[in-house]
């Protein structure tokens, strides 16, 4: 074999690994210059495979058109079923019970007895009343007698006073005469002269004895009075406490059915508390209070809703009939009085009631959802989506908020489309894509 045919035989393996090599570099080029185009495109904001989505900061958001409706606000107040005429029965008189008359849940006619006290001190009050009234009695008998006296003593003073003024009259009119007359008459008019000094010295102690009696007048007029009142005084005593021996027994000042009762035979009642609560056969009615901040938004002859769950789960329809214009004294809240429409037979006084009534309303007014609404800078603001979805951020006044629409007052109108999911997250360059 010659040198030329071994060396050919030779040289076929090397060619081949070359060109298998220089392939494998091929392939591993063509996957990096494929790789850093991809790579340059995404940088660019570019698509290079249509499975592949390049990132933005587009906005996913979801609207809501505003709509022109009604809107109203409720309020939950829980109560109690009444009857109109419901009386709490309290004793005058405390003390101990002596016998009760009626028991839980008995119908009773007005005046008939409810229960007794022990009248014993009643009746011995009573005793000592007629004592101190008998006592003043006679003191006033003797004051009138002393004025009496007193009266009579200043008139017959006032009587003698006219005589000595009488005598002093015709005394001065001899000692004239006597002047004129004869000198021989001379020794008379010394006698009435006299007579005339004696008659001026009495006048002035009968004046002053009618001055005393005066006085004498004036004080016993003054403790007759005093003993006039005293008697008086005492006179009501012993009426007050006949009075309070009627009084020791109770009765009904109602027709009803016993529906409280707290007195016990052997027991003590007093003013404090309640013996009997009589509940009459009038229109049933709902008891209930309402906070200051709801009391201004409701009025008598606007409608409510009662739900009384222990018989049935339908509200029954009712009326405000009175709101207190005042809390009672101790309290926050407001009584309020709804009379029950049309109640049927199955509801009883106690029931526990449910009351829904109207504090607010609106009709006609432009309504959005109420999770629109955002809070900037202490402001209300919702945002709002212009043509091509532009976003526009708008401050608003808002009304009524029912938790699931509120009333816009102003800043935005009808047929306005404004963002309810989202909204947080937007301004006024953001990029929105609007989603169902």
């Amino acid at each position: 074999m010659d040198n030329s045919a071994l060396s050919s035989r030779q040289g076929s393996p090397s060619a081949g690994g070359n060109r298998a090599r220089a392939k494998v570099v091929a392939i591993v080029v063509v996957v990096i210059i494929a790789l850093t185009v991809l790579a340059i495109l995404r940088l660019a904001g570019g698509n290079a495979d249509p499975g592949v989505t390049a990132a933005d900061d587009t906005v996913s958001v979801k609207v809501a058109e505003t709509v022109i409706g009604d809107i109203e606000v409720t309020s939950v107040h829980t109560g109690k079923v009444t009857s109109e005429n419901e009386v709490n029965v309290v004793p005058k008189i405390p003390g101990r019970v002596l016998s009760v008359a009626v028991e839980l849940g008995d119908k009773v006619e007005e005046g008939d007895k409810l229960f007794e006290v022990d009248p014993s001190d009643v009746k011995s009050q009573e005793e000592q009343a007629r004592i101190q009234s008998d006592a003043a009695s006679k003191g006033r008998s003797a004051a009138a007698s002393a004025l009496k006296d007193a009266k009579k003593a200043r008139k017959n003073a006032e009587k003698s006073l006219k005589d000595i003024e009488k005598q002093i009259k015709e005394t001065k009119r001899a000692i004239k005469d006597a002047e004129q007359s004869d000198p021989a008459g001379a020794a008379a008019l010394a006698r009435a002269q006299a007579v005339l000094g004696q008659l001026e010295q009495a006048k002035a102690q009968t004046e002053a004895g009618i001055a005393q009696a005066k006085a004498g007048v004036t004080q016993a007029q003054s403790a007759y009075d005093q003993a006039n009142a005293q008697y008086k005084l005492a006179d009501s005593a012993v009426s007050a406490a006949g009075n309070a021996v009627d009084e020791t027994t109770v009765t009904a000042p109602i027709s009803g059915y016993i529906t409280g009762i707290t007195v016990q035979k052997g027991g003590m009642v007093s003013q404090a508390m309640p013996a009997v609560v009589i509940t009459g056969t009038g229109k049933i009615q709902i008891m209930t209070t309402v906070a200051e901040n709801i009391v201004g938004r409701i009025s008598p002859g606007d409608s409510a809703d009662i739900l009384i769950r222990a018989v049935s789960d339908e509200p029954y329809r009712g009326t405000i009939r009175q709101v207190a214009p005042a809390p009672p004294t101790g309290q926050t809240t407001y009584p309020v009085i709804v009379d029950i429409d049309d109640y049927g037979k199955n509801l009883n006084p106690g029931m526990f009631a449910e009351v829904t009534m109207v504090t607010g309303r609106a009709d006609d007014v432009c309504l959005i959802p109420s999770g629109a609404i955002m809070i900037r800078d202490g402001k209300e603001i919702v945002a709002t989506l212009g043509a091509g979805d532009k976003v526009e951020i708008r401050e608003v006044t808002t009304g009524i908020d029912d938790g699931e629409n509120i009333e816009v007052v102003s800043g935005i109108s009808s047929g306005d489309r404004v963002v309810t999911e989202g909204q947080h997250y937007i301004d006024e360059d953001s990029k929105v894509r609007v989603t169902e």
